[in-house]
């Protein structure tokens, strides 16, 4: 499986085959790097991946989600009315799938 940095240098190669032409390959070559260092593929992954403090929100009801617990275990849990069963020391909590 590629990384998230192999995958965005990826996208970005595949970006400048686009809008460069061939002959600019040295420059095409040096712009890889800062089109993938700033690419919204990289951004939507660490999106996609952070951990949301249970303080600050909660799930929606059935939403398919790992919980973090403060001993830095994790589970999967479909969130309905009952989280309080997993006991108080949930601290975050991230989808499993985003819309």
């Amino acid at each position: 499986m590629k990384t998230i940095k192999e995958t965005a240098t990826e996208n970005a190669k595949h970006y400048l085959e686009l809008i460069y032409p061939t002959k600019w390959k040295f420059e095409k070559e040096r712009k890889i790097a800062e089109i993938a260092n700033e690419s919204g593929f990289e951004k939507g992954v660490k999106f996609a991946q952070r951990w949301i403090s249970v303080k600050d929100e909660l799930p929606k009801i059935d939403d398919e989600v790992i919980l973090k617990f403060e001993d830095g275990s994790k589970y999967i849990f479909v969130y309905n009315t009952t989280l309080k069963q997993c006991g108080n020391n949930i601290t975050h909590w991230r989808p499993i799938e985003l819309e």
